[in-house]
């Protein structure tokens, strides 16, 4: 399970190249990080390496999960990875808001998504829970085309630990939930990205305004929900946290200021239950 302690690493790091004058390299063994935190140190190395800074992440021999995504990340012409507890599946390029989704796409995404299937029922998740699972992350990858505004990369991973826990996260670089909402004129200069990810993971109020929209993010919440699971959202300055069985105990979702990220990511992590 993603632990708050996670997040303090990666902002650790992330303070050490805030300081940093000039660029440089940073190591960072994550190998035994969780899934949602490197979800956003990749969008942060993404950030990092316009900037002429470099990221490395160690321990890709340890941790399947970094093995595929350093294979697509480096491997020419690789858009898609996969092992027996991990996956991983880089998006093209997308162009504009609501962006149709390239038909040539399509194959590795459903073999992205079958790999998650098979991943699940390896991992003992009964069918009812595979497919909430495997629903909301196809909502996200569709999200993606939706939603970014255009973005230049974009990454999923997922992976089943020695716990028998699932984690997925998707990531990408575009304009991020708070550009989402004031291009659409949901909200104002004056407004900030805690409160665009109230309005987008709490509220299901769409970007576009439209009370039809925003009704496939309400589902996905809806169905991790549950499942107990702990979801992450971070995009801007701002990040989002559902723990995980906050809907039974009744938790709050907890709001925190972040260093900026350009982008969106989203992550969730969800353990069997029969």
């Amino acid at each position: 399970m993603a632990k708050q302690d996670d997040f303090e690493r990666v902002l650790v790091i992330e303070s050490a190249m805030h300081r940093a004058e000039a660029p440089g390299t940073e190591l960072f063994d994550a190998s035994k990080e969780s899934l949602l935190a490197l979800g956003e140190l990749l969008a942060l190395r993404r950030q990092w390496e316009r900037q002429g800074k470099v990221v490395r992440l160690r321990g890709t021999a340890r941790r399947p999960v970094l093995s595929v995504v350093r294979e697509v990340s480096t491997t020419p012409g690789c858009s898609f990875a996969a092992g027996q507890h991990a996956g991983c599946l880089r998006l093209p390029p997308v162009s504009s808001p609501l962006a149709e989704r390239d038909e040539s796409f399509d194959e590795n995404l459903n073999r992205y998504l079958m790999g998650a299937s098979g991943v699940l029922t390896g991992a003992g998740f009964p069918d009812k829970a595979r497919q909430r699972l495997l629903g909301a992350l196809g909502e996200l990858l569709d999200n993606v085309f939706q939603h970014t505004g255009g973005c230049q990369w974009a990454l999923s991973a997922y992976e089943v630990d020695d716990g028998g826990r699932f984690s997925a996260i998707v990531a990408d670089d575009g304009e991020g939930v708070l550009a989402s909402y004031r291009r659409n004129g949901q909200l104002g200069s004056q407004d900030n990205a805690s409160q665009a990810l109230d309005l987008a993971v709490l509220q299901h109020r769409s970007c576009t305004g439209r009370a039809d929209r925003g009704l496939g993010f309400k589902e996905l919440m809806d169905a991790l929900r549950s499942l107990d699971a702990l979801v992450r959202v971070r995009s801007d300055d701002a990040s989002l946290t559902l723990a995980a069985g906050a809907a039974a105990s009744g938790e709050p979702a907890r709001l925190s200021e972040e260093f900026e990220l350009r982008g969106f990511v989203v992550g969730f992590v969800a353990s069997v239950c029969r």
